[in-house]
């Protein structure tokens, strides 16, 4: 019922004109899909902050329109109907839905977007996904620099448009516990320095979710240039408002463009499962290679442009100076070696 009801929302008066156009990123091997829809120009984005309260305080500039929570309460020909055990959520159409059966699920109390995804929200996230028959992806865009556009806590779901997302993750599988949704609020994070950076509302990410998988995707900004994204650049498409923001997107490539928004982390290497071979995979990804001593007392440098390696347990592998051991669980590779500094010393290859 939920998926038709968005189907006719889709059709009506709140569906902005969307252009669509494929791009491919040479560097990431993928096509992403970039989705112009003018139309949201207009889109409110939550309550003006303190600079610009200030320019609207200008003789010059006009005063801006008074901004009210556009969830509390929702539009009823909007509202579809409670979510969770108790009710604690509710699904709403997306005025502004820029996808197939775009469903925002809202906290029905005010809860801030700054604040982590708690037990209860996935379950409610869980329930819309569950009636969409051919699957969907739900988000969340967590902080002041993840692409938010209200400060209202509330996911958003949609149908499982791209490929991509089936391509692009196939290993993030994550199945949560009936349990989940009783975990009490604030009962995550457990460290102090991550709690505190919480609670001052410091900390960005995006969340994608499927009946399948779980990604999280940490973010340093929310603009590259003229664009704002959100978690849908993470999951292959990009949405932008005007031509000269898709000129943009299609001169410095998508790529590159999640690589500044994202947290920056340099990949050395991969270990992958082989189901053809039935053995674990190193696939060398930085330049500088990684060497590997597979049990001869000789490391072996290995490249990108090496073919996957075959690791077995208890493999040695150096990355610079680091050293550290490929293991497998017990009941599936031999006795566990010895620790490292009680091994003796191994020959340095040429790097």
């Amino acid at each position: 019922m939920l998926p038709g009801r968005a189907l006719r929302c889709s059709r009506g008066t709140h569906q902005p004109r969307i252009q669509v156009e494929m791009c491919r990123d040479a560097g990431l091997g993928v096509e992403f899909v970039l989705r112009v829809a003018t139309a949201l120009k207009a889109k409110p984005n939550g309550p003006p902050q303190p600079a610009q309260d200030k320019a609207a305080a200008a003789p010059s500039a006009p005063a801006p329109a008074p901004w009210r929570n556009p969830f509390s309460p929702p539009e009823p020909e909007l509202t579809v109907g409670p979510l969770g055990p108790t009710g604690t959520h509710t699904a709403v159409l997306n005025k502004f839905n820029v996808v197939a059966h775009h469903v925002l699920v809202i906290t029905n109390q005010f809860r801030s977007q700054a604040e982590p995804l708690h037990g209860a929200d996935l379950a409610a996230a869980l329930e819309v996904l569950q009636a969409m028959p051919e699957g969907g992806v739900a988000f969340y865009n967590c902080g002041p620099e993840s692409g938010r556009s209200q400060p209202h806590k509330h996911l958003q779901l949609g149908a499982a448009f791209d490929k991509l997302l089936q391509l692009a993750f196939p290993g993030y599988s994550y199945s949560p516990p009936p349990a989940m949704a009783a975990l009490p609020p604030g009962a995550s994070p457990t460290d102090a320095a991550t709690a505190a950076a919480v609670a001052a509302g410091s900390v960005s990410y995006n969340v994608l979710m499927t009946r399948q998988w779980l990604l999280l995707a940490p973010r340093r900004t929310e603009r590259c240039g003229p664009l704002a994204l959100n978690s849908l650049a993470f999951a292959g498409t990009i949405l932008v408002r005007s031509e000269e923001e898709l000129g943009f997107v299609r001169e410095k490539g998508p790529g590159s463009i999640l690589a500044e928004i994202g947290v920056p982390c340099r990949q050395h290497a991969s270990i992958r499962y082989n189901f053809d071979t039935k053995q674990f995979e190193l696939v060398v990804l930085g330049k500088n290679g990684v060497s590997v001593d597979h049990g001869d007392g000789n490391f072996h440098l290995y490249t990108p442009e090496s073919p996957p390696t075959a690791l077995k347990s208890r493999d040695l592998l150096m990355l610079g100076e680091k050293k550290f051991y490929f293991l497998l669980p017990r009941t599936l590779g031999p006795p566990l070696p010895p620790p490292l500094w009680c091994s003796p010393a191994q020959p340095t290859p040429d790097m």
